[in-house]
């Protein structure tokens, strides 16, 4: 994440889907001002649902550089949430016959497992020790988070080059060089074949590999060559209740590296409908979370990892409604992705471990 990405910024672009309409509705906002107000629109009450604008944060994190550039639109999804007991942790049988096999498969169909770093997936809980300061908890985490950003580089009709990036966050989860950030911090790297790289607080650069992916749950799994890393201590939502005080590091608006924020659990279980069709079960939380910050830890007060900020309340006038993915089901995703290169119980078309 060299810094002469941002040297020469000059504004953000963004643009949004509205719910029920193809056409782009754009809208300009010039870095360091607040987005500009709109009333929400109204919506017809529906029985146990409340329709909500949810934006994935790390895509609202677009610095554009350069003379004259044209920057590239940002989606804003138009989600639902609702409480709910649990997400259930696979999705209804389907005849899987008919699917192509995963890359890395079995002439048998069967993807092939992959070796699953020893210390991947250990729940290393601590809710029966002592709560750290919030210093405390900085001091311990800052070190095993990182900035993620995917360098962007085009040329205009008129043969300007524009250089940007999209920026998120993520944390290191073995020392070996493992990082677990969102899907959708290295989406556009994944679909055009652009480089990642990854920033730990000493200053580093690495190149990272996405090795697996999830994007229907929005997790990634990535690797960097380095060695003798300080990775987090691995908690458990099942812990934790409505009202514990939360943490989050985080890389907002691609620039304010390792920004700490806090604040607490506002609600378990909530149900994001992402496109109407993905439900992710995510909790709720007040810390600020901005652009950026998608991908980044959320600590509880044991100094553990318990969940991946991932996306926050888009409407004027709101703040305070953010939102994360449980590190339990993260985690679970992980090991299932690592170990047979698919999310057993679902059809593993389109989701793949590259090795």
């Amino acid at each position: 994440m060299s810094e002469d990405i941002y040297e020469n910024s000059n504004n953000e672009y963004t643009h949004e889907i509205p719910v029920g309409n193809s056409d782009f509705n754009y809208q300009q906002q010039y870095r360091h001002e607040y987005p500009r107000s709109y009333a929400a629109p109204s919506v017809r009450p529906k029985k146990k649902r409340l329709a909500l604008k949810i934006v994935a944060i790390c895509l609202a994190c677009l610095i554009i550089g350069g003379a004259g550039g044209v920057g590239l639109g940002i989606v804003l999804k138009n989600v639902s949430i609702e409480r709910i007991s649990a997400l259930p942790s696979t999705p209804p049988a389907q005849d899987m016959t008919s699917n192509p096999a995963a890359p890395g498969a079995s002439s048998g169909g069967v993807p092939a497992p992959t070796t699953l770093p020893a210390e991947l997936g250990t729940v290393n809980g601590n809710a029966d020790g002592d709560k750290l300061s919030a210093n405390e908890i900085y001091k311990r985490v800052c070190r095993s988070s990182v900035g993620v950003t995917t360098p962007i580089t085009t040329t205009n009709a008129f043969g300007q080059t524009t250089t940007s990036a999209v920026s998120g966050s993520g944390f290191i989860i073995t020392a070996d060089g493992y990082i677990l950030t969102n899907y959708h911090v290295v989406e556009d790297a994944d679909k055009q074949g652009l480089t990642i790289m990854v920033m730990l607080f000493t200053g580093e650069e690495y190149i990272a590999t996405i090795v697996g992916k999830e994007a229907e749950n929005d997790v990634a799994l990535l690797k960097i060559a380095a060695d003798g890393l300080t990775p987090v201590t691995i908690g458990s939502m099942n812990n934790s209740e409505v009202g514990d005080t939360v943490y989050a590091i985080g890389n907002p608006l691609g620039e304010l590296t390792y920004s700490f924020t806090s604040g607490i659990i506002s609600s378990l279980d909530r149900e994001i409908n992402v496109d109407s069709s993905t439900i992710i079960n995510m909790f709720q939380l007040d810390a600020a979370i901005n652009s950026g910050n998608s991908g980044g830890p959320v600590i509880n007060e044991y100094g553990e990892v318990i969940g991946i900020a991932a996306a926050k309340y888009a409407s004027a006038g709101v703040e305070g409604l953010g939102f994360a993915i449980p590190i339990d089901d993260a985690m679970d995703i992980v090991q299932q992705l690592v170990t047979y290169g698919y999310v057993t119980g679902k059809p593993y078309f389109g989701i793949t471990v590259q090795t």
